[in-house]
């Protein structure tokens, strides 16, 4: 049975049920008021078929006689009303109008809706699952899936975080560099405690040179490495609760890159360095114990938000002064068109606004090359936040830091 024909016979049936019950009522009144006040029940079914409701143009109508059994009264036929056809013939004609347009107009609405709560449902459940593993690998301390860490949907809520920097609008910078700060948990709370190791087999440049950076960083110790692997000195700095590992490479007896690393999950810093002077080599440089008090750190001209992800890696090499104790040391680095000079100086009050200065060493000149989010470990393979590419054409230099 198509749509149409159902609905006109569920009209029709409400329509007896509803004409039998005023039937029903008037036969149990009594005789005066039946012959008085109810309709001639034995109207002939020829008068009703003579009475034609209007046609429409648009529509054909139809006439319905249906005979009623009413249960007070003798048995014999009793049909609906002209009035009662009129209700079903408009009936008919807003059902065979309109109805087929609303079905499907329902169906769409609730196959759309259908579909909104299947995506929401599963949308909640991927959440959950890669909450799940997020805290599995804090909790293991493994590095995270790569699925999860490489995951750009995951960070776009990072910028409504209030818990963020307010980004500086005075340098232009619309979104900062990290996302989340590896050093907030022991900054100005601990000092750090880096290592400081060399590449295998180092020459005496080399290790001369790891005891001056060891003389430079006053909480750092210095390990002769020897044979061991990287993926074993990683593993036992972690155990000692190491902050930082600088590692020192050479070519032919010459220091030529510093790898800075933050343990145990980031970030790695690699600079390549040039014209290194060491204590001995500095002309009329300060000779004999060098102070390893906590040293006055300067920074200049470092601009960028590149620039500041530079000093934050630094500065957190070194641990942090006291106000109240002026020290008599001074590390400074400066940049210049991306080339981070270093010097090491001792100073000395001579008078109320009169400092003496004098160059302790080492002298380095640094450049940034990379930086990558995981750390030296096995395994950890970070994002690579900033690299260094020297082949890309360009109007004019461009300076980064």
């Amino acid at each position: 049975m198509d749509p149409v024909s159902e609905k006109f016979w569920t009209v029709l049936r409400k329509a007896q049920q509803r004409y039998a019950s005023q039937c029903s009522r008037r036969a149990n009144r009594s005789v005066a008021t039946v012959s008085n006040g109810t309709r001639d029940l034995n109207r002939s079914a020829s008068q009703e078929e003579a009475m034609e409701a209007p046609k429409e143009d648009s529509v054909e109508r139809c006439k319905v006689t249906v005979a009623l059994t009413l249960t007070r009264t003798p048995p014999q036929a009793q049909f609906l009303p002209t009035s009662e056809i009129f209700f079903l013939e408009k009936q008919i004609v807003s059902t065979r109008a309109v109805f087929p347009y609303k079905m499907l107009r329902r169906q769409a609405r609730e196959r759309q809706d259908y579909l909104y709560r299947r995506a929401l449902l599963l949308r909640d459940a991927s959440i959950a699952e890669k909450r799940a593993k997020l805290k599995a690998s804090l909790a293991s301390g493994k590095p995270l899936d790569p699925s999860i860490a490489n995951d750009k949907t995951l960070r776009e809520d990072f910028k409504y975080d209030e818990s963020l920097q307010v980004p500086d609008k005075q340098n232009g910078d619309s979104d900062l560099m990290n996302i989340d700060d590896e050093y907030a948990l022991t900054s100005g709370l601990v000092d750090p405690r880096p290592i400081i190791t060399t590449s295998r087999s180092p020459s005496a440049r080399l290790s001369a040179f790891a005891k001056e950076i060891r003389l430079l960083i006053p909480t750092s110790i210095r390990l002769n490495r020897g044979n061991t692997v990287l993926p074993d000195l990683v593993s036992s700095a972690n155990a000692a609760a190491l902050t930082d590992m600088v590692l020192l490479h050479e070519h032919r007896g010459t220091p030529t890159a510093m790898t800075i690393s933050h343990l145990p999950h980031g970030p790695t810093a690699s600079f390549s360095l040039h014209n290194v002077v060491l204590r001995a080599d500095i002309p009329n440089a300060v000779r004999g114990t060098v102070s390893e008090s906590y040293p006055h750190l300067i920074f200049e001209g470092f601009k960028t938000k590149l620039g500041a992800r530079v000093v934050q890696i630094i500065k957190h090499l070194f641990p942090p002064r006291e106000a109240s104790k002026v020290g008599n040391r001074v590390v400074t680095f400066v940049n210049k068109e991306d080339n981070i000079e270093v010097r090491h100086h001792v100073f000395v009050k001579t008078g109320y606004r009169d400092v003496e200065l004098a160059e302790v060493g080492p002298r380095m000149t640094m450049r940034l090359f990379e930086i990558r989010g995981g750390s030296l470990e096995k395994g950890s393979s970070g994002d690579v936040e900033w690299a260094l590419t020297q082949y890309t054409r360009t109007s004019r230099k461009k300076e980064y830091l």
